[in-house]
């Protein structure tokens, strides 16, 4: 009896650990993501709203040289297609969105087996409640599948709307 309840308590910390470990992992993954999505929708915003500006101020110049000037725009209303261009390809903003709410839902999963197992004996920590929480780690990394997958099959449709 003592061996199997040893194997019991080794058992369930090994899958609270395995579990804790992926949570980690993907909190950190998740981290990332979100962060580099930020930064990369707020820099295609930027160059958008500068060049938007800057194509408005050097057409509305009434200068010596108007034709310097109307390439210069000519330039960065190129420059402006492209970026939006990036923008709706590759939809930062949306991914940031995404990511943060993945995000969430992990750290909350976390505060939710912390708050379990704080002051618990292993022994009493279940395998289905350990099924539980790796089922709902699951059904999180799934929905943010989905809702990626959701993102591609937008776009692919608005593109293929465009091109007819």
């Amino acid at each position: 009896m003592i061996i199997s309840l040893g194997a019991k308590i080794m058992s369930s910390m090994n899958k609270l650990d395995v579990l804790i470990t992926c949570i980690n992992e993907n909190i950190a993954y998740f981290e990332k993501r979100k962060v580099i999505n930020r930064k990369r929708a707020y820099l295609l915003n930027l160059a958008s709203i500068i060049s938007s500006a800057l194509i408005t101020l050097l057409l509305g110049l009434k200068a010596v040289n108007v034709n310097l000037f109307t390439n210069i725009a000519l330039f960065f209303a190129s420059f402006l297609t492209i970026v939006n261009g990036i923008e709706s390809f590759f939809n930062h903003k949306g991914l940031w969105y995404k990511d943060a709410r993945t995000l969430a839902n992990l750290k909350e999963l976390k505060r939710d087996i912390d708050f379990k197992i704080a002051g618990e004996p292993i022994d009493n920590i279940s395998m289905k409640i350990l099924n539980e929480y790796k089922n709902r780690l699951q059904n999180i990394l799934s929905e943010d599948i989905n809702t990626w997958s959701k993102m591609r099959e937008e776009l692919d449709q608005t593109q293929h709307v465009e091109k007819n």
